[in-house]
């Protein structure tokens, strides 16, 4: 028996070594996506941008990743696209066409263009890698990137620290590493729901799925990122639940549900607004209760940014734009609306916002209707840092679009292999 498993242990390493150079491309390339366009290596503000080397770079990624998509993408299954997939399609068309009428059609155009790219390479190399590879290599991937943060927080501390909230506060320090505090917080909460598909689809056993979640948990602990704790605490526990039977997960809902109306009811008897205004300010990093009010500012800039939609519904500002908008008009250093929906339709249009809004909806009925771990896990993903952030569609697609694209079609084992 001990013979066997040892052998079978080395014909696993063999042939993982041994890999097909289509593989061992997409393994790169999934790494490129999720670590290296991901960092910022540049000595300036983290929510900054320009035709540098690091953007260079990033291009050439996309371009690398278009090209791998275009070539190995089987074509001939474009018919069996789901309702969802059909959605971002769409969306990538419309994006193309709202770069016609964007306020700079060149930079529109590139970052159209990134985009399409992202979302070939995600649906050609989740067939090629299957399910268990697509999640291995995501997640250690991610836990690369972390790994890299803690070191980068070593030897540049500095290096993205930058807050636009609290730089001026001297006991603020948000752990940032090769990101924006936020930006890290959100590919650990990422990190923290693959390990939990991983775990649960056998891929990877519990006793090294642990310290990874652990490990990930820290990470968006220090970063300081509220929306993004959240979010992971969210994605853990769906990940938990599957564990539980129906009854008992039933009865967690109502117990919650119950200890949620009693709290409010007790809330709204002893509101007081001055008592408010103290616990506010507590909670705050700031120190002021208008920071929790205004959702850090992000009540302003949504209506700045929907306002701005209203003078251009139909076509928008041009996909990637958005940046130019808000810069110009609005004092928000980040440049993007802090919301995926809202920041889809300043640069996408009503039309644009819709589609995207579809999808979202359609992934969320099917959630509950056909349980799938890994497109739930990055839409509960999505929906919990989607609110107060941007975390897909950027200017350079990331680690989450891509994450996003490669789950469309996880649900449809025609198209996806095990």
């Amino acid at each position: 028996m001990h013979d066997k498993a040892e052998t079978s242990s080395k014909w696993t390493v063999q042939s993982f070594l041994r890999q097909p150079v289509d593989l061992t491309i997409g393994y790169a390339l999934i790494f490129a996506v999720l670590f290296l366009s991901e960092a910022n290596f540049r000595q300036t503000l983290a929510m900054d941008s320009g035709a540098d080397w690091q953007a260079l770079m990033k291009l050439g990624i996309s371009a690398a990743c278009g090209l791998y998509g275009l070539w190995f993408t089987d074509f001939a299954r474009l018919k069996d696209l789901g309702l969802v997939a059909t959605g971002i399609v769409m969306f990538c068309i419309w994006t193309y066409v709202c770069a016609l009428k964007s306020v700079n059609v060149v930079y529109s155009l590139t970052c159209c263009t990134t985009l399409f790219c992202t979302l070939v390479f995600a649906d050609a190399v989740s067939q090629k890698l299957g399910k268990r590879k697509t999640i291995l290599v995501c997640l250690f991937s991610l836990v690369a990137f972390l790994i890299g943060c803690w070191i980068v927080s070593v030897i540049a501390p500095g290096l993205n620290s930058f807050d636009p909230l609290v730089d001026a506060i001297a006991d603020s320090r948000r752990f940032a590493g090769l990101l924006h505090p936020n930006g890290t917080a959100a590919l650990g909460a990422t990190t923290i729901g693959l390990a939990f598909v991983a775990a649960n689809a056998g891929y990877l056993p519990w006793k090294q799925v642990l310290p990874l979640i652990l490990f990930a948990f820290l990470t968006v602990f220090l970063t300081g990122s509220r929306t993004w704790m959240f979010a992971a605490l969210l994605v853990s526990c769906y990940g938990t639940m599957k564990h539980l039977s129906t009854m008992n997960r039933f009865v967690i809902v109502c117990i919650g549900t119950l200890i949620i109306s009693i709290l409010s009811v007790y809330l709204l008897n002893i509101w007081n607004a001055t008592k408010a205004d103290q616990a506010l300010a507590g909670i705050s990093r700031s120190g002021k209760s208008e920071e929790i009010y205004s959702m850090t500012g992000r009540a302003d800039l949504w209506a700045f940014c929907i306002k701005k939609i209203e003078v251009s519904p139909i076509f928008g500002y041009g996909y990637g734009c958005q940046r130019f908008i808000i810069a110009d008009e609005h004092f928000w250093p980040t440049r993007h609306a802090h919301n995926v929906l809202l920041n889809a339709t300043l640069g996408t249009g009503l039309i644009g916002g819709a589609l995207l809004a579809i999808v979202f909806l359609v992934q969320t009925f099917r959630m509950f209707v056909d349980r799938n771990d890994f497109p739930d896990t990055v839409l509960l993903l999505l929906l919990a840092g989607g609110f107060t952030e941007n975390p897909i569609f950027n200017q350079l697609p990331g680690a989450l679009t891509f994450l996003f694209f490669a789950s469309l079609s996880w649900r449809d084992t025609t198209r996806i292999g095990p």
